[in-house]
């Protein structure tokens, strides 16, 4: 059944009892009418069995307007108890949906980093490839080769500097991959080193998006605090003036005489 199911069905309770005790009440009068009739015309044992009706519709009527009153502080109470898990309800939604979007707002922050770094990464290895010198140089062997080539060229003995050519293009074969190993060594670290320093930065936006995620979730437990707390105070409140209420009208009603002559001029 839905709270407004509930409410209207408390409402017809609440209007059923409250008949009950009019009828009753209205029931009284007319018997303390009859009651004073039968006194006037000397029907003494006709006014005795009115009044022992009068006495148990008395203690019905009581009852009744006790069982109505509690009926009546029930539905108030459940009708604060309605509006507290409606509040509840709006609440949580509210905070469901401002939770779903800033961890959608943390995912595209996190991406959108991400991305940048991505980007950095390959403009710098770009940026390295290109302009990064080559780590080495030949070594004195070759430099001295070559010259001893080009001094046997420049005598003309061709056959030993062809000869030794030979030798000499192999000393740099071997020389220019050390250099490029080398070159590439020095941009690999270089390329590592970048890394680390997204890594460390993913860390460090990692570590302030989950204290921002925690600071949210305190701010949404705080908020549900308060209207707990609010609620607590409506519901002690609410359970006092019931009480005083309550005694009230049991005091009201222990002075209620059902024979009563004043009974007689209700409307």
């Amino acid at each position: 059944m839905s709270i407004k199911s509930e409410t209207q069905s408390q409402s017809n309770k609440d209007v059923e009892q409250q008949s009950i005790g009019d009828d009753i009440f209205k029931t009284i009068i007319q018997l303390n009418k009859e009651r004073l009739e039968f006194e006037k015309a000397n029907r003494f044992f006709d006014a005795a069995k009115v009044k022992n009706q009068l006495k148990l519709l008395g203690e019905e009527f009581i009852k009744i307007t006790l069982f109505a009153l509690r009926e009546k502080q029930q539905g108030e109470k459940q009708s604060l108890e309605d509006e507290y898990e409606r509040e509840l309800n709006e609440l949580n939604q509210i905070w469901e949906e401002r939770l779903v979007k800033n961890e959608e707002e943390l995912k595209n922050f996190l991406q959108e980093t991400q991305e940048r770094q991505r980007e950095e990464l390959t403009k710098f290895e770009e940026m390295l490839t290109q302009s990064i010198p080559q780590q080495g140089r030949f070594s004195p062997e070759i430099l001295n080769i070559e010259y001893q080539v080009q001094m046997l060229v420049r005598d003309q003995r061709y056959n030993e500097a062809g000869n030794l050519l030979k030798r000499l293009e192999s000393l740099k074969s071997q020389c220019l991959n050390k250099i490029s190993d080398k070159t590439d060594e020095k941009i690999r670290n270089m390329l590592e080193s970048m890394v680390k320093r997204h890594e460390n930065e993913l860390l460090v936006i990692e570590k302030r998006l989950n204290s921002d995620r925690e600071e949210l979730l305190k701010m949404r437990e705080k908020d549900f605090e308060m209207v707990h707390s609010k609620f607590r105070i409506f519901r002690d409140k609410l359970e006092k003036n019931h009480n005083s209420d309550y005694i009230k009208e049991d005091r009201r009603l222990k002075s209620f005489n059902p024979s009563a002559n004043y009974l007689a001029n209700f409307n």
